[in-house]
């Protein structure tokens, strides 16, 4: 830790970036989709819309498949979970990180993947054939790398 923060504050910091990036980005994703419905001559959801859906889903009844595993019901946990670690050791509103900089580029890099491999084997783990292709779509690079001096193919 820096020599100016004490760890009570530093929790605190922590505490409120958790609180601004848990409900501030789903009014992001509202305000993106308002902006873009406007741009479109549309009225488009309330901002707050992402909040209400999160709501809803998360008053869901929990359904597993018949044949999965224990990984089923972890990917979402472990995809969360990683990424509010990721949240409290980024240094967002503070200038220095709440664990000090052992926190670093390849410690963020390992959990964003960890949560994405785990939300992978979750889909694969459901023994359908929708779950397996979602899995390896989502996995799969969107677009491929492509070398400007490799000729293309035609």
């Amino acid at each position: 830790m820096s020599v100016g923060w004490s760890s009570t504050s530093m929790a605190a910091i922590s505490l409120l970036q958790v609180i601004l990036v848990v409900l501030g980005g789903p009014l992001l994703v509202g305000l993106m989709r308002k902006v873009r419905c406007r741009m479109e001559g549309r009225i488009g959801p309330p901002i707050r819309q992402p909040l209400l859906d999160l709501r809803k889903l998360a008053r869901r009844e929990r359904t597993r498949p018949e044949h999965a595993s224990w990984i089923f019901p972890l990917a979402p946990v472990v995809l969360v979970a990683s990424t509010l670690v990721i949240v409290i050791i980024a240094p967002l509103l503070a200038t220095d990180p709440a664990f000090g900089w052992c926190a670093d580029l390849f410690a963020v890099v390992f959990l964003l993947l960890l949560g994405s491999v785990f939300l992978a084997l979750g889909g694969l783990d459901t023994g359908t054939a929708f779950g397996s292709r979602t899995s390896s779509v989502r996995a799969a690079p969107s677009r491929p790398m492509r070398c400007s001096s490799w000729p293309s193919a035609k």
